[in-house]
């Protein structure tokens, strides 16, 4: 979940469930859609938005492998370090020359 504030009630938050949004635009304020067809308008901006969905799916593989390590007892070399893991998962490819 994320944490935003409504352009209408700027001082209370709500949290909205990033795998739900389709598109976020800006007009000039910022209009995030859901793939149910509501709309939220929020104070944040775009980019504000795409980075909060970034740091909360992040968190989300991080819990995973670190609970991924803890299933695997006490031996260090059974799984990869978590940042090491991390950065495998979230490196993206690039184009070869």
């Amino acid at each position: 979940m994320i944490a935003l504030h409504r352009i209408t009630q700027p001082d209370q938050e709500f949290f909205l469930n990033p795998d739900l949004i389709q598109v976020v635009e800006a007009h000039p304020d910022t209009v995030i859609t859901l793939t149910n067809g509501s709309r939220y308008v929020v104070s944040e901006t775009p980019a504000e938005v795409v980075e909060l969905v970034t740091q909360s799916r992040a968190a989300v593989l991080t819990r995973a492998l670190i609970a991924s390590e803890d299933d695997e007892g006490s031996d260090p070399s059974a799984q990869p370090e978590v940042t090491d893991a991390l950065a495998r998962v979230l490196k993206f490819p690039t184009p070869q020359a």
